[in-house]
């Protein structure tokens, strides 16, 4: 392509492309300099007939440079991330380890609440004269395992994180069978020896004497592991029950897209309808035994159902935002439940007074401490299934 340039109100030329290109670059011809090549019936200025690679210094502005701009995700892409999270990992750790701490000052709570005794009112969990006066010695770390417990699960909430802390978790949820144990084993230990001791006496005064004191002993260790046997047995229903109650709930609430939590929560749904449904039941009864009672109770229980229906209707298919927040809602309404379940169960028996007053005391403290340690598991759980809070990048 030939060039013709106007330089002095002369045209000049022609010259290559090569040469113009050139003689911009170095500065020795303006851009706003006329040209035209042949074919073309009139003259512009030479950056209009040949576009520049480059400005001429002649046209060089003092334009700061842009900044690059922020690269933010598609909501597309949000959508469909497995991982998005609802909090920046900080934020999400301060909240688990507050579950955590939560769970110990319910143990502690179970542990220091007081009861009528004998000698006015006082923490049933320090008298340990009166147990081992019946009992064996191992009862005393039994009756002592809320406060231990208490403290563990506060300083495993504060000191360990992620799947560590689930580990020291499903421990501490195993113990109490083993103190259990203990106890039925030494008491069966004391059976055995105090009827040997019986059977080596010389006389019936001198067998009753030596094994007489034994045997109860050892009767009162075996019928006390029995006993607790099954409140341990209510205790592990009681785990998988809120588990599949709020693990599903916990695990939307931080990643809202987990497909995996969403279908288990519906799964389990169907078992705890079934289950609600009967206790239901079961609530609607005890208005006989007061309306107060009876109402509070079924409350709680409704509270519950509707917990399990807000995990039915949080699909996998719902979009990030309001599934963290539909989850949230459903732990605070089984959370709700729980505490209008447990109230009616001290509210009931101040009311009546009397020998029921005493009975919903101690039945107050015990679902403290069944909730306490129920609670356990899911925590556990949940940490085992997520793991470290900052094991992975944060999205939005």
């Amino acid at each position: 392509m030939k060039i013709f340039l106007v330089q002095d109100g002369e045209p000049e030329g022609p010259f290559t492309e090569e040469e113009i290109r050139a003689q911009l670059k170095s500065g020795e011809l303006d851009a706003g300099t006329f040209a035209t090549v042949e074919g073309m019936a009139e003259w512009k200025p030479v950056a209009e007939v040949l576009p520049l690679a480059e400005p001429p210094p002649s046209l060089a502005t003092t334009t700061a440079e842009p900044l690059e701009p922020v690269v933010e995700p598609e909501a597309d892409e949000l959508n469909d991330d497995p991982d998005v999270r609802r909090y920046e990992p900080e934020h999400e750790e301060r909240l688990r380890t507050y579950g955590w701490l939560a769970v110990g000052g319910l143990y502690l709570l179970a542990f220091f609440w007081p009861t009528p005794l004998a000698s006015g009112w006082g923490v049933v969990n320090l008298k340990f004269g009166a147990a081992t006066e019946f009992l064996p010695g191992t009862i005393i770390p039994l009756m002592l395992w809320p406060a231990i417990a208490g403290l563990a699960v506060g300083a495993a909430g504060f000191l360990l994180k992620g799947r560590w802390r689930g580990v020291a978790g499903l421990f501490l949820c195993v113990i109490p069978l083993v103190l259990m144990l203990v106890l039925g084993g030494d008491g069966f230990v004391k059976v055995m020896d105090a009827m040997q001791q019986m059977s080596g006496a010389g006389s019936a005064g001198e067998a009753a004497k030596k094994g007489a004191s034994g045997l109860i002993g050892g009767f009162f260790g075996i019928g006390a592991a029995f006993l607790l046997a099954w409140v341990v047995l209510a205790g592990i229903l009681s785990t998988i029950y809120f588990a599949m109650l709020c693990i599903p709930h916990g695990v939307r609430h931080l990643r809202p897209n987990n497909s995996k939590a969403a279908y288990f929560g519906i799964v389990a749904g169907v078992i705890l309808i079934l289950i609600q449904l009967v206790g239901l039941i079961m609530t609607l009864l005890s208005l006989f035994g007061g309306i107060l009672v009876g109402l509070m109770m079924i409350a709680g229980m409704g509270l519950q159902i509707a917990s399990v229906i807000v995990a039915f209707a949080n699909t996998p298919s719902r979009l990030p935002k309001p599934a963290a927040k539909r989850a949230l809602w459903g732990m605070g309404l089984a959370g709700g439940g729980l505490a209008f379940m447990l109230l009616a169960l001290l509210v009931g028996g101040i009311l009546d007074g009397g020998v029921q007053a005493t009975l919903s005391m101690y039945l107050f403290k015990l679902g403290l401490w069944y909730t306490a340690a129920a609670l356990v598991f899911p925590l556990a759980m949940l940490d085992l299934w997520l793991g470290n809070a900052a094991d992975t990048p944060q999205n939005n």
